[in-house]
């Protein structure tokens, strides 16, 4: 299998794939299929790919120890993930991995986030310019919620907030999240 590597441009994470159509394996512009592991501690809200709204199953969506996989074609160009994360307590935070190939993208200050829903947040087209990047809060197993996540084996995701709006040691109770990345179409020689 290819080898995908990653080119880090600012808050988006471009990945440079290897053309399918060089193993002759589909269609010269077909893009490759994402999954997405997820939890949100303690609720995903609303989860978006590209401004369509995906749902997720009752366990998860309550449940932080669980992770939501979910598996969606990307588009050339840019991608964005959106998700609604609600926090029930003291504790807030979110961890996700992306996987498109043998590359993976995970939670990490490259979000964004932001307490208010302006319309159209979820929509590639929003600008989040304005938003802040997320704020870290430990490495995957690692942080407060140790290695209590099932589902997540393997992966160096870190667990993430916005603290934007922190006063008197609260968090926010909903944060909107954005991701945006971009995969490149063509042809790419890698090692």
């Amino acid at each position: 299998m290819p080898r995908l590597p990653m080119i880090i441009t600012g808050a988006a994470i471009v990945l440079a794939l290897l053309h399918p159509s060089a193993a002759g394996a589909c269609e010269p512009d077909s893009p490759p299929d994402a999954t997405l592991r997820i939890t949100v501690d303690n609720v995903i809200g609303a989860l978006y790919i590209n401004g369509t709204p995906v749902e997720v199953g009752p366990e998860t969506s309550v449940n932080w120890t669980l992770t939501d996989t979910v598996s969606f074609p990307v588009q050339p160009g840019e991608n964005v993930l959106a998700v609604k994360a609600v926090d029930q307590g003291v504790i807030a935070g979110l961890l996700a991995e992306l996987r498109v190939g043998d590359s993976a993208l995970v939670s990490s200050e490259a979000w964004r986030g932001h307490h208010d829903a302006p319309a159209g947040w979820e929509q590639p087209a929003f600008d989040d310019s304005g938003w802040s990047a997320a704020t870290p809060y430990g490495t995957h197993p690692g942080g407060v919620w140790g290695t209590r996540v099932q589902g997540m084996d393997g992966s160096n995701a870190t667990w993430i907030w916005n603290q934007v709006n922190i006063q008197d040691g609260e968090v926010e109770p909903t944060v909107y999240f954005r991701f945006t990345f971009q995969v490149k179409p063509g042809w790419l020689a890698s090692p």
